[in-house]
């Protein structure tokens, strides 16, 4: 698996000023959300997933897995590997916005970053979801159909989130102070649980997708 995670981190390269203008535009936009951190922090850790998930489009290439699955590693180990590149990926995006929500209260904008600990928990919920969504849409259709199917849901999502922030905010205030009120490791503990359930049964899918193909 670790030559699986070695190859993945070698072909974000190809992406890599896409990668960085994304960090940039987050961590720019975390810096001056006048109170909406959870936009950033989602759009850059949802990137990531999409990111990640789209080095099976880059293993499928030119009949690459045929290639690919000759090393010696199992199918399991290679679906197993992409939810961890995958994490990984939306985890190290959440530890710069971190950087990014600390450059923040260094300039002065400390009451735009308060709230954080629940904003970060709920955004590492939601990038654990897109995975799961994600990395099975690509295992299944690869290339441009993975693509279109992944940028629908990802602008469905966004759309979503910026008609409710839009239409309910007044409501919203109290719901989340009702929600903060229940403490960060509830919300944490409830919120991972259930991403674990979600993310348990996409890996399931993906692997049966995987055991019926053939290269």
């Amino acid at each position: 698996m670790k030559g699986l995670l070695v190859k993945d981190f070698r072909l974000l390269t190809v992406n890599r000023e896409f990668i960085i203008l994304t960090l940039i535009l987050g961590v720019g936009m975390l810096i001056f959300a006048s109170g909406r951190q959870l936009f950033p922090l989602m759009f850059v850790m949802f990137v990531a997933a999409i990111v990640g998930a789209g080095t099976i489009n880059d293993d499928e290439a030119d009949n690459g897995n045929a290639f690919l699955f000759t090393m010696p590693f199992s199918v399991r180990e290679y679906v197993a590997e992409k939810y961890l590149f995958c994490f990984m990926l939306s985890f190290g995006a959440m530890v710069i916005m971190a950087v990014g929500a600390a450059a923040a209260v260094l300039l002065g904008k400390g009451d735009r970053v308060s709230g954080l600990g629940i904003t970060y928990v709920l955004s590492l919920v939601a990038a654990v979801l897109m995975q799961a969504w994600t990395i099975p849409v690509n295992l299944r259709f690869g290339g441009r159909k993975s693509n279109i199917a992944n940028a629908v849901i990802f602008f469905v999502v966004f759309a979503a989130i910026t008609l409710i922030l839009n239409l309910f905010t007044p409501g919203i205030g109290p719901v989340f102070e009702t929600v903060s009120a229940m403490g960060l490791k509830v919300i944490a503990a409830a919120g991972f649980v259930a991403a674990a359930l979600i993310y348990a049964a996409s890996i399931a899918v993906s692997l049966r997708i995987m055991a019926k193909k053939e290269f």
